[in-house]
């Protein structure tokens, strides 16, 4: 570098200084990443189209002054990262490293860790703490290899409000209705389980004359698969009278009942009609894999 390169006469010099002008030994080195300059607020970084960059010092929020570091779209990189005064762990989270793995901490009013998020291979773990609050090893969520998330209860799980699942669902225990009863308070109503998957419709209707034909329901048809060798239909019928009633023809959307022995009376008759779920014909006792 020439020195009548970088000599700027007086004037120029303390024009700078009053203005505030950054100050460059020579002309190339405008095009350098930044500069730095000490300003009242602080250390100030600026990037060479004159932004600023990184503030290490104090600025104003409204009425109040702030004070610490600030890193404007830029990156920031430690090893104990704490929104808490230095030698306490009242009220605030800390991002830190431990046994080689990112650990992410909520700790509460009392300074006990209450939340934490950390890693163990290359699965994800979200805990609930302290353990003997909730149990040794609680994980409320991880995700686990294969992509699959995993939710763990100590005491169980509790949703609230209406809960959508897109795909099967499965359990290993119970699948009860909580149903509220006027005198004997909450029950539980389980549900029926079958080998295949299985719709059902029912009914109740009255008898002319010993028969009468039971149109099923256009919604509930588009529901199940046709009455086929691979997917039958099944039918019950009972009468509320002395003689009994069979099923005496099927067709595609309806089944006709008659009564036994030449009976023409007008009793009432209860059915159900049974099939398999639309598109799922032929499962049936499928085997569980993880």
């Amino acid at each position: 570098m020439c020195i009548r390169d970088s000599y700027r006469d007086v004037a120029t010099r303390t024009a700078w200084h009053k203005t505030g002008v950054p100050f460059y030994t020579s002309e190339d080195m405008k095009q350098w990443p930044g500069y730095l300059r000490t300003e009242t607020d602080g250390l100030k970084l600026y990037d060479s189209s004159n932004a600023l960059r990184v503030l290490a010092g104090s600025w104003l929020e409204g009425l109040i002054r702030n004070y610490g570091i600030k890193v404007i779209e830029g990156e920031l990189y430690g090893s104990f990262i704490s929104t808490g005064t230095e030698d306490s762990n009242i009220s605030c989270i800390k991002l830190y490293n431990e046994q080689l793995n990112g650990v992410l901490s909520q700790f509460g009013g009392t300074g006990t860790e209450i939340l934490r998020l950390t890693s163990s291979g290359d699965e994800a773990i979200f805990k609930f703490l302290p353990e003997e609050r909730y149990g040794a090893g609680m994980a409320v969520v991880a995700l686990g290899a294969g992509n699959k998330l995993y939710l763990y209860g100590y005491n169980g799980i509790i949703l609230s409000g209406d809960t959508s699942v897109t795909g099967s669902l499965s359990c290993t225990g119970q699948k009860p209705a909580m149903q509220t009863t006027k005198n004997y308070g909450l029950r539980y109503m389980y549900a029926t389980e079958a080998p295949e998957l299985v719709y059902y419709d029912r009914g109740v209707a009255n008898l002319i004359n010993g028969e009468c034909t039971i149109n099923l329901d256009p919604i509930y048809l588009e529901c199940i698969e046709p009455d086929t060798e691979l997917t039958p239909w099944q039918i019950w019928v009972q009468c509320y009278g002395e003689n009994d009633v069979y099923v005496s023809e099927t067709g595609t959307n309806y089944f006709k009942v008659k009564e036994r022995n030449g009976g023409t009376s007008n009793n009432r008759v209860v059915w159900k009609h049974e099939a398999i779920r639309n598109g799922y014909a032929g499962i049936r006792l499928m085997e569980v894999t993880d």
